[in-house]
């Protein structure tokens, strides 16, 4: 893992001086590498019959036990989390180390929400306050004000294209939960990404930080920069 982080700062730094910082991000944000292919670690994991005999039992940081049916395809893979946690930890160590070398600013994280003018003023306000908390070291007030606010993010972008964020119910029409909007989004973003945006803030089966977080189940040293 430090051997990835110290090719992801290279690499950025090569990309900075040759366009600028904000295109090396931008990169970074748009590549399918530091997604996991959910397809290629089931068929890793076929060979192993044992995981296709019983139910997985999950636990999570809060010691809830819960139940996984395999036979689920849109269940995320038993080997996902490992996965993920490795290039994301090597990626947020990377762009650690950028920041505290000013390699980062941010105004690139700015240029970045600004690129589709799809951000509400109010959406792009909170998420400004959390950069200046994340860059400040104040990790804590930096999640939980990014968080929250990834759903406004996600429902400005969809109505700036035409797309609705509203489901029809008996009762007329509400606002489409988290994890629907990915499920939404997922034709603009690809079935990857989606997967991984489930694992990682609203699924049992990953982090679900967005939840833990909304219920006051995070514990206190899971809200670190890696996470913000």
């Amino acid at each position: 893992m430090e051997e990835i982080t110290q090719a992801y700062v290279d690499w950025f730094k090569d990309i900075e001086a040759t366009w600028d910082s904000t295109y090396a991000l931008y990169c970074l944000a748009l590549s399918p590498t530091l997604i996991p292919d959910p397809n290629r670690i089931r068929l890793s994991t076929e060979q192993y019959v044992f995981t296709e005999l019983a139910q997985r039992q999950i636990i999570s940081p809060e010691a809830h036990t819960y139940s996984v049916d395999p036979s689920d395809v849109d269940t995320i893979p038993s080997s996902y989390s490992r996965s993920a946690a490795t290039r994301m930890s090597s990626l947020g160590n990377a762009l650690y180390r950028l920041m505290k070398e000013g390699h980062l600013s941010i105004t690139n994280f700015i240029a970045l929400f600004r690129i589709g003018d799809s951000l509400s003023p109010d959406t792009e306000a909170f998420l400004t306050d959390a950069l200046v908390d994340l860059f400040d070291d104040n990790h804590v007030q930096a999640l939980f004000v990014l968080v929250p606010h990834l759903e406004a993010v996600i429902v400005d972008t969809l109505e700036s294209i035409g797309r609705p964020a509203y489901t029809i119910t008996e009762q007329g029409t509400q606002q489409q939960l988290l994890g629907g909007l990915f499920i939404e989004g997922s034709d603009l973003f690809g079935s990857d990404y989606a997967m991984y945006l489930r694992y990682r803030y609203t699924s049992r089966e990953g982090t679900n930080l967005r939840n833990r977080l909304s219920h006051g189940q995070l514990r206190y040293p899971n809200a670190t920069y890696l996470n913000s």
